[in-house]
């Protein structure tokens, strides 16, 4: 594992297992989702990164629309996941906000999904409201397999020493 903050190891590990990473790249489909400027596009690049696999932003496919409203281009999104699932080329991570809905209405079940909770999030974000509901429902809460909480990547002189030794560890030759 590269350099990263110390919350994103659990993700990193339950990811690797499913797709049999190193030996095989099986192919999955990851969701992430939480509040906006959780650490959801930070997550997902990152995973992407570590295992060779591209990542879905669903922010790229949103519908400019009123406040308190939100729509995605789905045909477009269905297009981009189901031809690399269906062809079984690599895993695959969708992120954003009401991502798990989204593939829902897409008819693709993710493999592993993965709810991000930012502590130290406070966002004037329109969306916050909406989908702070969501995410503490108990109902959607039941249907999360990990949850990531983000924290700032070195906020303690102890994850910055482990994740400087974790860095120095996986460039090594």
């Amino acid at each position: 594992m590269k350099l990263a903050p110390y919350s994103y190891k659990a993700a990193y590990e339950r990811v690797a297992e499913l797709i049999g990473y190193p030996v095989e790249r099986s192919t999955r489909i990851f969701a992430i989702e939480g509040l906006p400027s959780a650490g959801k596009s930070s997550l997902a690049s990152w995973l992407a990164w570590q295992f060779g696999m591209p990542a879905v932003h669903l922010d790229l496919f949103l519908i400019p629309g009123d406040i308190g409203k939100i729509a995605w281009r789905e045909s477009e999104i269905a297009e981009a996941i189901k031809g690399r699932v269906e062809s079984k080329r690599s895993p695959l991570i969708v992120e954003g906000v009401f991502s798990f809905a989204v593939l829902e209405r897409l008819g693709l079940a993710p493999d592993l999904k993965i709810l991000v909770e930012n502590l130290n999030n406070i966002s004037d974000d329109p969306l916050v409201d909406m989908t702070r509901a969501r995410c503490q429902d108990p109902q959607f809460l039941k249907s999360v397999d990990l949850t990531v909480r983000w924290s700032d990547p070195m906020s303690t002189a102890e994850e910055a020493k482990l994740a400087f030794q974790t860095s120095l560890e996986s460039w090594r030759p």
